[in-house]
């Protein structure tokens, strides 16, 4: 039912068809899920009236990240805690719940659905891109169990802004939900949103996950490792909660055990710019030039950003390669005023 793409960065061949019901055609596990007219019309209305409440332009949250940005930013604001306390949040799980093909929200075996009848609500964002401007690089959710996007732009409102999930190495998922559609799937994939060419894309995003229920009023709580350590329980090649527990293990200084997890990433996803350029800045404080350089040249081909180009190059000129340093350093100030 849903079509496919190919993700930004190489050649993707197409994953197994998604039905409603959340399972895959073949048998394999799906990357998410999309539900048609998940969202009925009161639950919309709900949906209208919670933002309408809410969404001050003038206390919008202005974003950019994800790797392949591209320059794009949105617009956020944080609804997790107006929604626990009228309860739109228990009305959005029994509108998401069909989408979890995974069980990654069992009851059986999460304590907040038994104290909720749902998962805790980790965030809950209403997210605007605009033509020009509206674009999201690949990024995770890191220990988010469950992320849902709710489409809430009438048909016809804008152009682009397609979801794309992606896990390596090639298998990707192209969703252009119409108004009511949920797409959901496990926050630890690889994600993104195309560029929005035109008109203004609005968006209900949802993270259910195993921590307290809305926590924070005005931000998205950060990872946890035992949380992480969980969901990697239940899918051991996730790259990017390796990579997580990597840069939690750097911060409490564990330099083995960062190494260890950046390693069984790249393992799993060999191509990620990021967790290249991460390694490589942990091998370069233990003055490991070789292979720090190694991984900044990695990183660069695999479509790093500036920083992975000036450390490319840095290294370059310091074992002398002149001329290859200048290069790597002339790209950077091209990646940097694109």
């Amino acid at each position: 039912m849903a079509s496919l793409s190919a993700a930004s960065g190489g050649a993707i061949a197409a994953v197994p068809a998604i039905s409603d019901d959340g399972a895959a055609d073949d048998g394999a596990v799906p990357l998410c899920t999309w539900r048609r007219g998940a969202a009925d019309a009161r639950l919309l209305g709900d949906v209208e009236r919670l933002v309408a409440e809410s969404c001050d332009p003038a206390t919008a949250v202005v974003r950019r990240f994800g790797a392949s940005a591209a320059g794009g930013s949105h617009r956020a604001w944080y609804l997790q805690r107006a929604a626990v306390r009228s309860g739109f949040a228990d009305a959005l799980w029994s509108a998401t719940r069909g989408g979890d093909a995974w069980g990654v929200a069992d009851p059986a075996r999460r304590s907040a659905f038994r104290r909720l009848g749902r998962p805790a609500l980790r965030c809950l964002e209403c997210l605007e891109y605009d033509a020009g401007g509206g674009a999201l690089g690949l990024h995770d959710d890191g220990e988010t169990l469950l992320t849902a996007s709710l489409m809430l732009s009438e048909a016809g409102a804008f152009a682009g802004g397609e979801i794309v999930v992606a896990r390596y190495p090639e298998r990707a998922f192209a969703a252009r939900p119409a108004r009511g559609d949920i797409v959901a799937w496990r926050g630890w994939e690889k994600h993104r949103v195309a560029p929005v060419t035109r008109g203004t894309r609005r968006v209900l995003v949802a993270e259910w996950w195993a921590g307290p229920d809305a926590p924070a009023a005005d931000r998205r709580p950060q990872n946890g490792e035992p949380r992480l350590a969980r969901a990697l329980a239940s899918d051991p090649a996730a790259a990017s909660l390796l990579a997580n527990l990597a840069r939690l293990r750097e911060a409490a200084r564990d330099v083995p055990a960062a190494l260890a997890y950046y390693d069984r990433s790249l393992a799993a996803d060999p191509a990620c710019a990021a967790t290249l350029y991460s390694r490589g800045v942990l091998r370069l404080r233990r003055a490991d030039f070789a292979a720090a350089e190694a991984d900044f040249a990695a990183a660069a081909a695999a479509g790093g950003g500036a920083d992975a180009h000036d450390q490319y190059g840095a290294l370059l000129a310091r074992r002398g390669d002149v001329d290859a340093a200048a290069a790597a350093f002339s790209r950077a100030r091209a990646l940097e005023g694109a």
